[in-house]
Parts: structure tokens; C-alpha cells; sequence
């Protein structure tokens, strides 16, 4: 029997927004660049849909979003170490600490953001409501 909306986990209707928000971004980034003439598939748009299916609790969605969050988590590290290898090498100087200081605030927010929503999805409530199996707490 699947639950109703209003009996979903909060923190599972949290992620399920944080990917509906990611799919609308994804369809804005899409109409600005076909207006500017270079059109490319986003695929954040693909979110709207993994939104849809955590929502309605389908196991496929899931696994998709999972993959999707780890493959961001992956890029996200990447994008931080290569700011801090700019530090390190002195490509951004001390004056320049705002060069520094902005991007990796931000990509840290949204390191902890995806790790967060792993930690949700891959949870045994939520893996127990999607119909996986749960790890035994060992």
C-alpha cells in the first residue's frame, strides 16, 4: 500500500524538493541556452522525474537519484581540491581571497547538501519504504 504524501518522511519530501528544484533549474538552463543559440541537453532536468518517483516511491528513481548524487558528490570534490590546488600553487593570491573564499564556501554547502541527501536516500527507514532491504545496524 503506498503511503500518502502526507505520511512520507520529511526528510524524504525535503530531497524529493531539492531535486525538483535542481530539474526547474535544469529547464532554465536549457531555454537560456537555446535563446543564446548553443543548445545542449541538461541533464538536470532529469530531476523533475527523480523527484517525481522518490515522491511516489519508486525503487528505480531512487537508485537513479543515488546515482546521479554520488556522481555530483565526485565532481564536487573535484572542484574543491582544484580550487584548493589554485591556492596552494599561488594562482590566487592572498589579496584575492574572495577568488577562494566564495567558490569553496559554496561547493562545500553543496558537498554536505548531496552527502546529506545520500545519507537520506540510503537510510534503512527509506530503504525500508522503497521496498529494498535494510542493512542490519551492526
Amino acid at each position: 500500500m503506498p503511503l500518502t504524501p502526507s505520511k512520507l518522511p520529511t526528510k524524504l519530501i525535503v530531497v524529493s524538493a531539492l531535486f525538483f528544484i535542481e530539474g526547474l533549474y535544469g529547464i532554465y538552463r536549457e531555454i537560456s541556452n537555446l535563446v543564446a543559440g548553443s543548445p545542449f541537453i541538461a541533464l538536470d532536468i532529469l530531476g523533475l522525474f527523480i523527484a517525481w518517483g522518490i515522491f511516489r516511491l519508486y525503487r528505480g528513481w531512487r537508485i537513479l537519484g543515488l546515482t546521479f548524487l554520488w556522481i555530483s558528490f565526485v565532481w564536487l570534490l573535484h572542484a574543491f581540491f582544484s580550487l584548493l590546488a589554485q591556492v596552494v600553487t599561488g594562482q590566487i593570491s592572498s589579496a584575492s581571497w574572495m577568488d577562494f573564499a566564495m567558490p569553496s564556501a559554496l561547493v562545500t554547502v553543496a558537498m554536505l547538501a548531496n552527502f546529506w541527501m545520500i545519507h537520506v536516500l540510503t537510510s534503512n527507514d527509506v530503504r525500508k519504504l522503497f521496498g529494498a532491504e535494510a542493512k542490519d545496524a551492526a
